[in-house]
């Protein structure tokens, strides 16, 4: 089961090579999940996977699209445009991004004005205006997914959701610890529970399955 907190670490620096030894992308990193820098080979940095973070935001957030593009050819060339962009040329980078948020605005039309905001910024051309990886994981668009997946006990990504009796949800083996030490309240609450009877919480669990 992969979890939202589980990043690959060479994800930013991997390449794929073909029998003969050679890379299939131009510079570190899976094709078509490059950030602009390494797709120029000029080395991966923390903005670096911020970039290709903020793509994958964008493929989950829209159901499996990509924001330059579906057909790999096509995006192949959009994502080797966008990073041959002049760094030194103001206007010409300011192009490049627009274009950039402007599908980003599209695909991502109806979700929440902060997400969209927040991933337009993580594909940035210029890495220094990129959000900081702390950045990212303060958002609301994180927060809120891990809000409704970890355990309010654990901080970690649930397994074998439960409900209490007032309704709340946590790891089975948390809570279970919890009622273990004598206690019958609610951890979040603090108030009394009627029973410490515990109910699967199946969609939760099927929902953190499909992560």
């Amino acid at each position: 089961m992969c979890h939202i907190l589980s990043l690959p670490p060479d994800f930013g620096s991997a390449k794929l090579h073909t029998k003969r030894g050679q890379a299939t992308t131009l510079g570190g990193g899976t094709e078509g999940w490059q950030s602009p820098e390494a797709i120029l080979g000029e080395g991966a940095t923390p903005a670096s996977d911020v970039f290709s973070c903020g793509l994958v935001f964008f493929f989950v957030l829209t159901g499996g699209k990509h924001p330059f593009g579906d057909d790999e050819a096509k995006r192949a060339r959009l994502m080797v445009r966008f990073a041959s962009a002049d760094p030194d040329d103001a206007e010409e980078v300011a192009e490049a991004d627009a274009k950039v948020q402007k599908r980003v605005g599209a695909g991502l039309a109806g979700h929440d004005p902060e997400a969209t905001e927040l991933v337009a910024g993580m594909l940035r051309h210029a890495p220094s205006e990129r959000p900081s990886a702390a950045e990212v994981l303060r958002s609301a668009l994180l927060r809120e997914a891990l809000d409704a997946h970890t355990c309010p006990l654990s901080f970690e990504v649930m397994r074998d959701p439960v409900i209490t009796a007032d309704g709340q949800t946590y790891e089975r083996e948390e809570i279970e610890r919890w009622f273990a030490t004598g206690k019958r309240s609610s951890p979040l609450t603090g108030k009394d529970l009627e029973s410490t009877a515990l109910l699967p919480n199946i969609a939760l669990r099927n929902a953190i399955a499909e992560m």
